[in-house]
Formats: structure tokens, C-alpha cells, sequence
């Protein structure tokens, strides 16, 4: 009985297109073209090696005759690095009867330059398994050998970049599960081994608490399609606190699908810390600035103000914003601006020097204050490049040194013109500091004796005999005063 495949006509599978009646057809100058016109070499040796066949794409690719090709010279076209190996794979398969498939660069007639090829050999044996003839072909697979050969380059120096540089590279699933990591990022995670980390969950592991929310909405963002950054701390395997900025992008498959994402991490913690330093920094000299009884302005070269600390306010009763902008000689008294503007000329020709003086300042109700300023040319300096002046106020000290001299004066005047003598002693020592005119006409001597010897000198006049001396001399110059 037939079966259904043989009854429907199907052919065997051990049936070749050989065996088929049109195939007879086909004669051997068919063969001879279909050879020749292949896009690859085609060659046949005797059952030794030596060539007897080569198709028209050989001789157009080599530049060789057909006498130097079944000479054997097909072997100087190898590349030099190629030949020993070339010969060995031939060899061999001479000696043990078995095909062979290698890759070999052979130097082209036009150009000179080697391209790779697949060299392929099979042997054709007789019913006794005898090899009779060979027959092989050169597949040209250069521009493929080339592209994977600098596809490997990349893939190496990107796995060195990976691998070796200071920054952790990871991929996360969508569910948060790390793929990857490079060693960077296990010796920020301080895991001891891949193994620690590859297929856990991340943020359980290493990331804080605070910032496992946000942790979870950049993994999802990704995976939506978004790019996204993230600054967050971590805690290592080994206890110790990191800051690390995290920038996320999708990672998609050949067909556009986002199966990971790729994530590249720095740790920031002494960048972290230098900026938490610096707002400290900033903070106290903030408060520094408006907490001070002096004002600090910063000037430009033209000596227009740029800047005006909080205290300026306390001073001359005007707000910081009014006197931006305004030179600063608009606020000096005319009687001083003359010399205030020596001091400024004196301030610019002099970089990173500075000059203290005293001048007075309007203020807001019209009143002048009597300021010491003290300036430091600071234009030269990149990070600063302004002049800045330091200002206190000091008018209510002047009042009250003015009020001393003459409160010292008026003391001057009543003890010299005082028609008793008058010594002023210390209180312990009762050394003679100071003798009115009365007390050096009464006593004949030099104020300079009374002075080095003075003490002794008033004992001896008060508690002795001239005691009513003393008394009858105060009387007289009191009723001459009088």
C-alpha cells in the first residue's frame, strides 16, 4: 500500500535535483559557466594539492597566470602573519583526508591591499573512500571580518571604560532588580562580590530610606522613556554613608523596547559636603554682614558701588538698594571730597594695598556722619575683582572726644588761674603729678623738683612749720583774685 506522501506525489527527501530528468540536461559547459561566473573563487587540486582548476574570479582577484597558479604560487598572496598557518591547515588536511574551513587574508592584484577571505576545502573520494580530487572555494568576507573586528575593538574598549573607569555603571530591571554592575559600582556598594547585588533589589540593599520614593519614580520614568537624575545616600555593605547623582536613560532592544535601564552614578560626598560647608560658610558670613556695626560696600574701578551690606541701613539710615548704582563721592561731604578723591586714585595705583582715612557721609535726613573708611584694591584678584571699603561709624565718638577736650580744657584753665595752690597727687604712691602757678610761687621751686621730690616737699609744708605760710599765702592770692 502507497503511502498518502508517496501517493500525492511528493518527492523523497533522499531524492537530489541530480536525480531529476531535467537535470540531464544540464552538460558540462553549463557547469564550466555556472563555475565561472561565481561570485567566489573556485578551485580543484589532484588527490596531492596541486591545482588544476581555478575559476576567472581567482585570476581577476590574484593577478596571477594560470601557470604561477598551478605552479603553487597562490601562496605568496597570503598575508605574512597567515602563511605558516595556511600551510600547516593544508597539510593536515592532505595528510588525514578531512575538509578544513579557515580565514586567511590575501592581497588583491588592484589595489595591493588584503582582504580577508573563507577558505573552505573538501575532498571527493571514490567508493573506497580514497581521496581523488579537491575542490574548494575562497568566500571574500572581508567588509563582515572587518566590521566585527572593530565591533570587538569597541566592545573592548567600552568593557575597559566599563571596567576600569572610577564612575558605577549599573542596569535595573523595571521591577528595581540590578542586571550589571561594573567594579566601580561594587566598591561603592562595598559588596565583596557581584553576587551581593546582581538580581537583588537595589534600594533594599544600599539606598536610604528618605530616598527610596524617588528612587522608584526615576526607575519608572525610564522605563516610560524619559531621561532622569536623581541625588540620594546610600549606606555601603560595610556601614559607610555616601552621596551619589545618578543619571538614568532607557536601554532598548533591536525592536525599540526598553529592557533595562542603563544608569551611570558619581559619588558626590565630598562634593556634597564642600557645598554643605560653603552654604555654612556663606550663612555666617551673611549674618556676619548683617548682623555687624560696620558696613561693608564693594566698588567697582569707577568707584560706583555694587554692593552694600544690610548695616549701611544703621549707619546713614539709607537702604542697601538705594546706593547701588551711585558713585560713591556722591556721598561724601564737599569740604572732603577733595582728599577722599587722592585717596581713591591713591587706592587704584596700588593693587591688593589698602588705605584707612576718615570722611564724612550724608545721610538720609541730611545729617553728615563722621566715618572711618578703609579700602583694599582687590580688582587684580579674579575670584573678587572689586575694591572693598570697610565703614564704621564713628561720629559719636568724635562728639565725645570733642566734649573731653573741652571738658579738659575748662579743668586746665580753672587749675592754672586758681588763686590757692593746687598739687595733684597719685593716691597711693602721693607722687606730684601736676602744680598750679600758686603753689610754684609759694614754694619757690621748679616744677620739675616738685615732680621728682614732690611728695616729700608737700609734707614737709603741711605738716610743719610752714603750715601758716601756706594758709597766709592762700589768703592773699584770694583777696587779690577777688
Amino acid at each position: 500500500m502507497k503511502s498518502r506522501k508517496a501517493a500525492s506525489g511528493s518527492r523523497s527527501p533522499s531524492k537530489t535535483a541530480a536525480s531529476h530528468s531535467k537535470a540531464s540536461q544540464l552538460t558540462s559547459a553549463d557547469y564550466r559557466m555556472l563555475i565561472e561566473s561565481f561570485p567566489q573563487w573556485v578551485w580543484i587540486t589532484d588527490a596531492k594539492g596541486s591545482t588544476t582548476f581555478c575559476n576567472r574570479h581567482w585570476y581577476e582577484f590574484s593577478g596571477l597566470t594560470v601557470e604561477q597558479t598551478f605552479n603553487d604560487e597562490w601562496h605568496t598572496l597570503l598575508h605574512p602573519d597567515d602563511k605558516e598557518r595556511a600551510r600547516r591547515i593544508w597539510q593536515d588536511a592532505l595528510d588525514t583526508g578531512k575538509g578544513y574551513e579557515s580565514e586567511y587574508r590575501y592581497k588583491c592584484a588592484k589595489d595591493g591591499k588584503y582582504r580577508w577571505h573563507l577558505s573552505k576545502g573538501i575532498p571527493l573520494k571514490n567508493a573506497n573512500g580514497k581521496v581523488e580530487k579537491w575542490i574548494g572555494f575562497g568566500i571574500d568576507i572581508h567588509d563582515s571580518k572587518t566590521a566585527e573586528t572593530e565591533l570587538a575593538d569597541r566592545e573592548a574598549r567600552l568593557s575597559a571604560i566599563v571596567n576600569t573607569g572610577p564612575e558605577c555603571i549599573k542596569l535595573l530591571a523595571a521591577d528595581g532588580v540590578l542586571l550589571e554592575m561594573n567594579p566601580a559600582g561594587l566598591a561603592i556598594m562595598e559588596a565583596d562580590s557581584p553576587g551581593q547585588v546582581i538580581g537583588k533589589h537595589l534600594i533594599e540593599k544600599v539606598v536610604n530610606k528618605p530616598y527610596y520614593q524617588a528612587f522608584r519614580d526615576l526607575n519608572q520614568r525610564v522605563f516610560r522613556g524619559e531621561d532622569g537624575e536623581l541625588t540620594y545616600e546610600i549606606t555601603g555593605f560595610k556601614g559607610t554613608r555616601r552621596w551619589l547623582q545618578t543619571h538614568a536613560t532607557p536601554l532598548r532592544d533591536k525592536k525599540g523596547k526598553i529592557w533595562a535601564a542603563l544608569a551611570i552614578t558619581r559619588d558626590i560626598t565630598q562634593q556634597k559636603k564642600a557645598e554643605d560647608e560653603l552654604r555654612a560658610s556663606e550663612a555666617r558670613f551673611r549674618a556676619l554682614f548683617e548682623h555687624s556695626s560696620d558696613a561693608v560696600v564693594l566698588l567697582d574701578k569707577n568707584w560706583k558701588i555694587i554692593f552694600c551690606s544690610a548695616s549701611i541701613e544703621r549707619i546713614l539710615g539709607v537702604r542697601p538698594e538705594q546706593m547701588l548704582g551711585s558713585s560713591a563721592m556722591e556721598w561724601v561731604h564737599p569740604d572732603d571730597r577733595m582728599q577722599a578723591q587722592k585717596n581713591y586714585q591713591y587706592v587704584l595705583d596700588h593693587p591688593g594695598g589698602n588705605m584707612a582715612g576718615r570722611v564724612r557721609l550724608r545721610a538720609q535726613n541730611g545729617s553728615w556722619r563722621v566715618v572711618e573708611r578703609n579700602f583694599t584694591n582687590l580688582l587684580d584678584d579674579p575670584d573678587i575683582g572689586v575694591i572693598v571699603s570697610n565703614i564704621r561709624d564713628i561720629t559719636e565718638k568724635v562728639r565725645t572726644d570733642e566734649a573731653l577736650r573741652g571738658s579738659e580744657e575748662r579743668f586746665a584753665k580753672a587749675f592754672q588761674s586758681s588763686p590757692l595752690p593746687v598739687i595733684i597727687t597719685t593716691r597711693h604712691e602721693g607722687r606730684v603729678v601736676d602744680v598750679n602757678d600758686s603753689a610754684l610761687e609759694l614754694s619757690s621751686l621748679h616744677v620739675a623738683i616738685w615732680k621728682n621730690c614732690g611728695a616729700r616737699i608737700v609734707k614737709w609744708y603741711v605738716h610743719r612749720r610752714n603750715l601758716g605760710c601756706i594758709q597766709a599765702h592762700s589768703r592773699r592770692k584770694a583777696r587779690t583774685f577777688q
